[in-house]
Formats: C-alpha cells, structure tokens, sequence
C-alpha cells in the first residue's frame, strides 16, 4: 500500500465524473469533465507505486460518463465516451 496521495494533475476548473477499477485490478479509468486518464496500480503485493499510462485532453468537451472493456486477449482496453460540445462562446 502506498501512503502517499497520488497527483491526477486536474485543471482548477476540471471536475471529477467517473472512476472504474478494470475488472482484475490492476487499471483504473478516470473521467474528469475535461480528460481521459487510465493508471497502472501494479501487481498486488509487488509494492509496486501507481502511475498514470496515459492522459487524454478532450479539447472543448465536456464529458458525461464512459464505458469500457477488456479486449479478448486481456491486453488492452476498449473505450467509448461519452461527451458534448463545450460553449466557447462564455
């Protein structure tokens, strides 16, 4: 277990959406309102420090919620999001 609070790196006025442990527990998806992050907690009992894979930016999007699943070969994932149009116009 690692006692230290992680970073996500959120903008001031981001907001946090969704979260979803990947079913094995090594990944977790995390939706904010304006990005897409996926984190590697690494192997149980390893002492392994979680890390993020990737951060996506939805440039002018504001997200709802999102759905995902493991690939068939277990190696990857399939994501879909669900978003709209910003106002840029504010």
């Amino acid at each position: 277990m690692n006692p230290n609070p992680i970073e996500l790196g959120l903008e001031v006025e981001d907001e946090f959406q969704a979260l979803f442990l990947v079913p094995g527990g090594r990944f977790v998806v995390l939706l904010t309102m304006f990005s897409l992050q996926i984190w590697d907690l690494g192997l149980v009992g390893k002492g392994s420090v979680p890390h993020r894979v990737t951060w996506v930016r939805m440039s002018q999007q504001g997200n709802i919620a999102f759905s995902t699943q493991p690939t068939k070969d277990g190696l990857g994932l399939r994501l879909a999001v669900s978003s709209y149009p910003m106002d840029t116009n504010q």
